[in-house]
C-alpha cells in the first residue's frame, strides 16, 4: 500500500486530480497484487460520484486485514486533504513514508522473534525425542517407562513442557505486541 501512495504523490505533485490520481496508483503491479479489488471499487465509487477516502475506509471483505488497515491510513491523509485543503501530493507523501516506517517495523518485530519462536517450537519437541532415541536403541515405551519413577518423571516432564510452551507463548506474544504510547503503564 505504500506504493499505491507513493505512486498517487507522484502524480499528485504533476497536478493530476486525486480520483485521478488514486486510480493511477491502483493499476500499479504492486498494487494490483496486494488489492486487486481496490481498482473495480475506485472506479464503481467514481463514477456514482463518492469521494476516494470513502472507498479506502470502506470495509472490504476481498482484503487482507493488513491492506485494508493500511487504505485506511491513506483514507485519512486524504480525508484530511479534502476537509482541510492541505495539499493532497504532501498528506499523501507522508501517508507513504509512515506505511513504509510501519512496514519495517513489523519486519523488525518479525524478525526480533523468529528466533524465541524457533527456540519454544525445539524445547516443545525436544522431550519427543527420547522415546524416538529409545525406540532407535530398540527400547519400547513400554521398557522406558517401566518403573514408577519413570512414569512420575515422563509426567512432570511433560507437564513442564506443556506449562514451560504456555509461558513462553505469552511472553513471546507480549514482546510482539505494540506498547504503550499514552504514558500509562
Amino acid at each position: 500500500m505504500a506504493e499505491a501512495a507513493e505512486v498517487a504523490a507522484v502524480a499528485l505533485r504533476a497536478g493530476v486530480p486525486l480520483a485521478a490520481a488514486a486510480l493511477v496508483a491502483a493499476r500499479s503491479p504492486g498494487v494490483v497484487a496486494a488489492a486487486p479489488w481496490l481498482r473495480t471499487r475506485l472506479e464503481a465509487a467514481l463514477a456514482r460520484g463518492d469521494g476516494v477516502a470513502g472507498v479506502l475506509t470502506a470495509p472490504s471483505v476481498d482484503g487482507p486485514p493488513r491492506a485494508c488497515e493500511d487504505l485506511r491510513l491513506l483514507a485519512r491523509a486524504w480525508s484530511l486533504s479534502e476537509e482541510t485543503g492541505a495539499a493532497a501530493a504532501h498528506t499523501t507523501a507522508a501517508a507513504a513514508a509512515s506505511l513504509r516506517a510501519r512496514s519495517a517495523a513489523r519486519d523488525l518485530r518479525d524478525a526480533t522473534l523468529a528466533g524465541p519462536r524457533a527456540s519454544m517450537r525445539v524445547l516443545t519437541a525436544l522431550p519427543l525425542v527420547g522415546p524416538a532415541v529409545g525406540l532407535a536403541l530398540g527400547l519400547s515405551p513400554a521398557v522406558l517407562y517401566a518403573t514408577p519413577a519413570a512414569r512420575l518423571s515422563a509426567g512432570v516432564g511433560a507437564l513442564l513442557t506443556l506449562s514451560g510452551w504456555a509461558w513462553a507463548r505469552r511472553v513471546v506474544g507480549a514482546a510482539g505486541r505494540p506498547g504503550r504510547t499514552d504514558g500509562s503503564a
